[in-house]
């Protein structure tokens, strides 16, 4: 178990006050932490500030990451798919045939549920646990979604990624709408204009707070939208505020450079 958590503690993510690894190996404590693990899609690894870059600020995730501890040995192909696949199994992707491409929607195919993964770990230890954003490790059948794999509550996407201001999947040959709590459809939670960055942290902030009035232990695994790019097309990159964007990163010349900038600002801002 010790090597499990080894694993999946890395690159993109930040796992706020957690000492789990001697928890486990040591038995329970008398006060377990909250774990809050927050997974940003596609970010560059030069773009926050604790790894060097001075063109995208990000001072909520240096903060974490100067206050906590660094981890950045998290091995696996740099796609969606297989990287979540790694991080919540703790093995690597080609032990159970996630070596290649992302699922695509709708495909017959899903992450084994021989494979335990982190939300069932935690579960023993007596955590209730809850996932917002994207899922992407396959939904053909029932067994294979979030809360079928050790999550109390999944409010989210199960594709690839959704429109920054809609609910919908969209590919060159099919689009629907993919907004899910649990198993309900949940489009007019994610629709309306809402950004899905302030959709998802206002999801999370409940989460935490009910947690809190519960006084029950919680792992909030909030896996953004952003960086990834929304659906195809000329909003494939979309911000809260285009004028606002172009005006603090009007050092970035290039528009999609730009963009992405906020998105991640953004996502800082929200942690």
């Amino acid at each position: 178990m010790d090597f499990f958590i080894r694993c999946v503690t890395g690159i993109l993510l930040l796992i706020v006050n957690i000492q789990l690894t001697n928890y486990i190996c040591q038995g329970e404590p008398k006060k377990q932490p909250h774990i809050v693990l927050i997974v940003a899609d596609d970010l560059g690894w030069n773009d926050v500030g604790f790894h060097g870059s001075i063109q995208i600020p990000t001072p909520n995730i240096d903060a974490l990451a100067y206050n906590g501890m660094i981890l950045n040995r998290h091995y696996v192909q740099p796609t969606c798919t297989p990287s979540r696949a790694a991080l919540l199994t703790g093995k690597y992707p080609i032990r159970y045939g996630f070596q290649g491409t992302p699922i695509a929607a709708g495909q017959a195919l899903a992450l084994p549920t021989t494979e335990t993964i982190l939300p069932q770990y935690l579960k023993k230890l007596g955590y209730s646990t809850h996932l917002v954003g994207k899922w992407h490790l396959g939904y053909y059948q029932k067994r294979f979604t979030p809360t079928q794999r050790g999550f109390d509550s999944h409010f989210g996407y199960w594709n690839g990624y959704i429109g920054y201001r809609n609910s919908i999947h969209a590919t060159d040959t099919m689009s629907g709408i993919d907004a899910r709590r649990g198993f309900k459809r949940a489009g007019n939670e994610m629709d309306h204009d809402r950004y899905a960055t302030d959709v998802f942290t206002g999801e999370a902030r409940k989460i935490i707070e009910l947690s809190k009035r519960k006084n029950t232990k919680m792992f909030l695994m909030v896996s953004h939208l952003a960086v990834h790019s929304g659906n195809r097309g000329p909003n494939h990159l979309e911000v809260s505020n285009k004028t606002y964007n172009d005006e603090v990163f009007s050092y970035i010349k290039d528009e999609n450079r730009r963009l992405y900038a906020g998105e991640n600002n953004i996502v800082d801002c929200c942690i």
